[in-house]
């Protein structure tokens, strides 16, 4: 998302401000999956810090699904499309397999 659709995104002046939100979204649960990293799995602490980027992650996803996607849902041009369709081929296959 953020190296094709929001890099679109972040030209276009009406969508600006929410994939700078979406963005800074995606930070927050890296930050909190990296601190849960760091805490012993299945302690309090883990727990308490999955709970928090589970909330944030389903608010994020949230979202996206009924502000981010139908804002960007318009049909790009063609200058666009070509312009991210190289990106999701490349980044496709490498995303199918740590879905694994």
């Amino acid at each position: 998302e953020e190296e094709s659709l929001y890099a679109t995104m972040l030209r276009d002046p009406e969508l600006r401000d929410d994939a700078r939100h979406s963005v800074s979204e995606h930070k927050e649960v890296d930050d909190l999956l990296g601190e849960m990293a760091d805490v012993e799995l299945g302690s309090d602490a883990w727990s308490e810090k999955f709970f928090h980027m589970r909330r944030r992650y389903e608010h994020h996803i949230t979202e996206e699904e009924e502000e981010m996607f139908p804002a960007a849902s318009d049909e790009p041009d063609d200058a666009t499309e070509a312009e991210l369709a190289p990106i999701y081929e490349q980044r496709k296959p490498e995303e199918l397999e740590l879905a694994k």
